[in-house]
């Protein structure tokens, strides 16, 4: 008697997908591709079920945090990206949705102040407090009233990257408007103000800073602020700008 043997070909990789493929799903895990079926909870009842009113609440704030942290980085992009600090996105991300889980109201839909929440939040991780080794001797000093804003700064640089010449520090001023809930998402509150960005002028390593004067300021916002140095080097009356920017946060008022 001879049984018959049924063998069954295995083919791989003659269809390779990432993504959603009709009711599959493949990624990768642990260095390995994994398909599975997408799960069969229906969205709508997610959105409808009385079951689900935590989860929903949870997903607004968190797509708050989202909308408001999308807002200000586009906003601050251009003093955040001289920035070497990767994390920071991240973190501040992370931080908005607990300022909104503190807020006042109901889950899903609180309201909030900066001026209450942004003093602790600290936008230089741990591991990068001491980074800036060619920074300043002193930092700005800041007096604000409802809508101005005093600043000294006189400093020296305290170290120089070859082959610098010389050197110009900034001062930046970046705002935080006032978000509430619209029923819908959260919207920021009044006119976007602008990005106050002062400078002290190019100077040689030698010659000391000295910044003073008031700016005006929206008494309906909170700034963070920030102070940057940039190293130049004098070549044939030109100066040609160095690739080191080191930029620290310092305040947010």
């Amino acid at each position: 008697m001879r049984r018959k043997q049924k063998h069954m070909a295995r083919l791989e990789g003659i269809i390779k997908f990432s993504g959603a493929l009709g009711e599959l799903v493949a990624y990768q895990r642990k260095g390995k591709w994994v398909v599975r079926r997408k799960t069969s909870l229906d969205k709508k009842r997610v959105k409808t079920d009385p079951a689900f009113t935590n989860s929903r609440k949870a997903s607004q704030e968190f797509g708050g945090a989202a909308t408001i942290g999308k807002y200000l980085r586009n906003r601050w992009h251009p003093i955040l990206i001289q920035d070497k600090d990767t994390t920071l996105y991240h973190r501040l991300s992370k931080q908005i949705y607990q300022w909104i889980k503190a807020g006042q109201g109901e889950p899903g839909s609180r309201s909030f102040a900066w001026s209450n929440l942004a003093n602790g939040f600290e936008p230089i991780s741990l591991n990068r407090a001491n980074a800036p080794e060619y920074f300043l001797e002193r930092l700005p000093a800041l007096t604000r009233s409802a809508n101005t804003l005093d600043y000294t700064l006189v400093t020296n640089c305290r170290k120089a990257p070859l082959p610098a010449t010389h050197y110009t520090v900034g001062l930046h001023m970046l705002a935080l408007p006032e978000f509430a809930w619209n029923g819908k998402k959260y919207q920021h509150i009044g006119n976007a103000p602008p990005l106050i960005n002062l400078s002290a002028g190019i100077v040689s390593l030698e010659t000391p800073v000295n910044m003073q004067g008031t700016v005006n300021l929206p008494d309906w916002a909170s700034y963070a602020f920030a102070i940057s140095i940039t190293f130049y080097q004098q070549m044939n009356n030109e100066f040609y700008p160095l690739s080191d920017h080191p930029l620290s946060w310092y305040a947010i008022l």
